[in-house]
């Protein structure tokens, strides 16, 4: 119930080839939506809007054809009908947000709030990234001794 299914790490498959020409465009335009979005202003200004239009058609499209074409595709989407696997990915998303998302917002605030320039605001955030580094190499490093809580 709680374990993952068995998997074979020696298994050759064929890259593909399909599911990443859905799904790397279709992230691409996402963010180059988002992007457009901000400096625009607005979701509904035409061009974030067809963009981020285009980006959710290709990525929907890739869901689409990773369901119908199973452990085979690019990503394997079945995994997340197992429910450690489900939970650990949303974990992780929400724990990229939470280490990342000030990564993205800094620079902002040192440009326009303190007026600093690029080269500064990323001296100021160096430190922050260098000891992100090093506490998930030891928190590594502890878990590899320490192993899984049962």
């Amino acid at each position: 119930m709680w374990g993952l299914p068995s998997f074979s790490p020696h298994r050759e498959r064929a890259f593909d080839l399909a599911g990443f020409l859905l799904l790397s465009p279709g992230l691409a335009a996402l963010i180059y939506g988002l992007s457009l979005a901000g400096n625009h202003g607005s979701f509904l200004a035409r061009p974030a809007l067809l963009w981020l239009s285009v980006g959710l058609w290709l990525v929907a499209g890739f869901v689409i054809y990773a369901i119908r074409k199973g452990d085979t595709a690019l990503l394997d989407l079945g995994l997340l009908r197992h429910r450690s696997f489900a939970v650990t990915s949303c974990l992780t998303f929400l724990f990229g947000i939470a280490i990342y998302g000030p990564l993205f917002l800094l620079p902002l605030y040192f440009q326009w709030v303190r007026d600093d320039g690029a080269l500064a605001a990323g001296v100021m955030l160096a430190p922050q990234g260098l000891g992100t580094m090093l506490a998930i190499a030891l928190a590594g490093r502890q878990s590899d001794q320490t192993g899984a809580p049962a």
